[in-house]
């Protein structure tokens, strides 16, 4: 193999990864707005956004027995915004 088939050869298979993660990526999601649904300061560092089903059993028992300790935690001292 000639030095410049090799360089190729070597290079490729880096190409062909960056092009694939770059890819993969997933665009940012939209910022939230003063229309959606929130509590907690609007300036607080980390926004938490939740998708859940209100027909959804698993989605009820969080909301009922973890969603008071997390908003207490969180959203109460000003660290989240939900």
């Amino acid at each position: 193999m000639t030095p410049s088939r090799r360089s190729a050869a070597a290079v490729l298979p880096a190409l062909i990864l960056v092009l694939g993660l770059a890819a993969c990526q997933k665009p940012a999601p939209p910022p939230v707005t003063s229309e959606d649904m929130s509590m907690g300061p609007a300036k607080a560092r980390v926004t938490v956004v939740e998708y859940a089903s209100v027909a959804c059993p698993i989605c009820a028992k969080w909301h009922n027995e973890v969603f008071p300790a997390f908003k207490k935690k969180y959203v109460d001292t000003g660290r989240a915004r939900p």
